[in-house]
Formats: structure tokens, C-alpha cells, sequence
């Protein structure tokens, strides 16, 4: 199931590669017809990002073509567009993270609520959609605080993929920051996007923000930190 937003981003790949294609058959199709399609987009004045983006989405639709048996044979001669700039996108260090942590936001109090944002996202695996809109709760189990909701994202939004974990010493201690759940910072994607990379810009951090990216980055972040701290798959799920 496709979402709107990715459905809108498909379109559009669609109709850039329907134009740079012009009508150019795809079984078969040559080397030399692959770097004219490649050529026609980059004379519509995109960039070479963007570029890579629509010949990824290209890919895509050769392999599912061909999958299900709607062309011959997938195209010779793939060329790789490489992005002009790479990027982390796995996750933070520990050391990124206490520093990130540590550093005085006092002359940005904005910045210092989107690090306080992310960081929490990071002790707890959260996506940012369930993070702003409050979708979870703490409950005290066994003596401990622990974080529970559902995913948000799940298969047509139904609340189906509960998760529960032990809610870590700094999580809990930005939301006695901001004097409850309902008080922690949000911002929307856009803008959360923006202050990243910002934040990547004022610690050195060679990070890409985009949607897709950051959830990744917390993710994994959040999984190197329960490993580290022995905490086990039964008690984060």
C-alpha cells in the first residue's frame, strides 16, 4: 500500500521518465538508449540528485517489468548516477550522541528543542509521526518506567504493531525537562528536517535529514543503544 505522499513522488518520476523516454521502446534497449534518456532529463535542468532519484525509479519499473513478465528482458548498459555528496544515513556514535547531548543551544532555544526531540527519538525508537502527535504512554512496570503505544504507520493505520520498552534514564529525564509528556516539543517534518540539519551543521555531523533517512538514523541509534546497555529483544518490541 502506497501512501499519498510516495504515490505523488512516483507520479512524477513516472511522467519526467515518460517525456525523457519519448516514446523509445524498452525491450532491448540499448546502452546509448539509456544515456539518452539519462541526457533529457538533465536537459529539463534537474539536478543531478534529482536525476539519480528518476533513474533509480526507473530501475524499479524495468525489475517489476520484467518480474512479471511485461517486457522481455530488463535493459542493458546501467549506468550509476552517484549523488554528489555521500552521506551517513546509518546511525549515530555513542560519542555523536553525547555530543550532541552536551552541546549549549542556549543562543537557539529551537535548536535546543529539536536536539532534545531527536535524542528522545533515539532512547526510544520512536517515529516521529507517534512522537508528535503523543501517541504512547508510561506506565510503571516491575518497579521500572516503561514506554508503550502503537505504530502509527502500521498496515492502514490500524493500531497492530503494539511495542513496549524500558523507557531509558535520559528519555525520562527530557520529559521532567518539559514537565510531561504533553509538553515535549514537535515540529513538523519539514521544519524537524530544516533543524537537523542545522544540528548536523553545528556539531559536524556528516548527516542527510531526509524523512526516510532520519527515521532510519533513530532506529538504528536506538538499537545500537539497548546492545549496549544489555537490554534484550523481549524487552523492546
Amino acid at each position: 500500500m502506497v501512501g499519498t505522499g510516495s504515490y505523488s513522488v512516483y507520479k512524477r518520476h513516472f511522467n519526467n521518465l515518460q517525456k525523457a523516454l519519448d516514446g523509445m521502446p524498452l525491450n532491448g534497449m540499448s546502452h546509448e538508449g539509456f544515456l539518452k534518456m539519462v541526457a533529457s532529463l538533465r536537459q529539463k535542468g534537474l539536478s543531478n540528485n534529482y536525476v539519480a532519484a528518476n533513474v533509480s525509479f526507473f530501475k524499479r519499473l524495468i525489475e517489476y517489468g520484467h518480474l512479471h513478465e511485461m517486457i522481455q528482458r530488463p535493459p542493458v548498459g546501467y549506468n550509476t548516477i552517484r549523488r554528489k555528496n555521500e552521506y551517513d544515513t546509518t546511525h549515530l556514535e555513542q560519542d555523536e550522541v553525547k555530543r550532541l547531548l552536551a552541546f549549549d543551544f542556549s543562543a537557539n532555544p529551537e535548536l535546543a528543542k529539536e536536539r532534545d526531540s531527536f535524542v528522545f527519538c533515539c532512547f526510544t525508537g520512536l517515529h516521529h509521526s507517534d512522537y508528535a502527535e503523543k501517541t504512547f504512554e508510561i506506565h510503571n512496570t516491575n518497579g521500572g518506567q516503561w514506554i508503550k503505544g502503537y505504530r502509527k504507520k502500521s498496515k492502514e493505520g490500524k493500531k497492530d504493531k503494539p511495542y513496549e520498552m524500558p523507557l531509558h534514564p535520559i528519555a525520562a529525564q527530557i520529559i521532567e525537562r518539559y514537565g510531561g509528556l504533553e509538553k515535549l516539543p514537535s515540529a513538523s517534518n519539514k521544519q524537524r528536517n530544516i533543524n537537523l540539519k542545522l544540528l548536523a551543521a553545528h556539531l559536524g555531523f556528516n548527516m542527510f535529514c531526509v524523512k526516510l533517512q532520519t527515521k532510519y538514523k533513530i532506529l538504528f541509534g536506538m538499537y545500537i543503544i539497548i546492545i549496549k546497555n544489555g537490554v534484550t529483544t523481549n524487552d523492546s518490541k
